[in-house]
């Protein structure tokens, strides 16, 4: 069997926490004595105490929401050149890959060449193209006929957290001596990808 007996010190320890604890008690007591006086009368002649300046609302704040995701973001930016424009329009994200929409103003001809258009991010990451709808591919010697129109590129996802982007053309053997495209350090932060 222990010894449970106290020594002189550990006795006069446990005094000071019981005597703290009966202090909160005496405290705790005397203001429901307070509430209960006032809730009688007898410390309001008039016997119309008000209990509502005594009744507290303990509220939870409410979970700051998250921004809701959209898949499409616009952007605007155009590129010039001489007298006609290449306009970004809009990236949209879908499960597996970013659409980048664009519309020309004034191009006489125009192509496309995957294998020489750049996607990168703020942080340096290169994105793929996967695919490119309305403009021929530069490889076939076709050009657009149509001056105004509509096209768009599809590049692996872009990650949530880019806030950056450059998407360039650059010329190889064959595309050379034409112009080229580019768009650079694009703000995009206020996306919500």
């Amino acid at each position: 069997m222990m010894n449970r007996s106290r020594t002189p010190e550990s006795a006069s320890g446990a005094r000071s926490r019981s005597s703290s604890a009966a202090g909160w008690t005496l405290i705790a007591l005397f203001a429901i004595s307070a509430m209960m006086a006032i809730g009688s009368g007898f410390l309001d002649p008039s016997g119309t105490a008000n209990w509502s300046a005594l009744s507290a609302t303990v509220t939870k704040p409410e979970p700051k929401k998250e921004p809701k995701k959209r898949p499409c973001c616009r952007i605007g930016i155009a590129y010039l050149t001489g007298g006609s424009k290449v306009t970004l329009t809009q990236v949209c994200n879908t499960r597996s890959r970013s659409i980048f929409h664009f519309k020309t103003q004034g191009v006489a001809s125009a192509c496309t060449h995957p294998p020489g258009t750049v996607l990168r991010d703020q942080k340096g990451r290169r994105y793929k193209m996967l695919a490119a709808h309305g403009l021929p591919e530069c490889s076939s010697g076709n050009f657009s006929e149509s001056p105004n129109l509509r096209f768009r590129w599809e590049f692996t996802k872009l990650k949530s957290d880019v806030k950056k982007f450059t998407l360039l053309e650059i010329e190889d053997n064959i595309t050379e001596g034409l112009a080229f495209w580019a768009w650079r350090d694009i703000d995009v932060s206020h996306c919500r990808f």
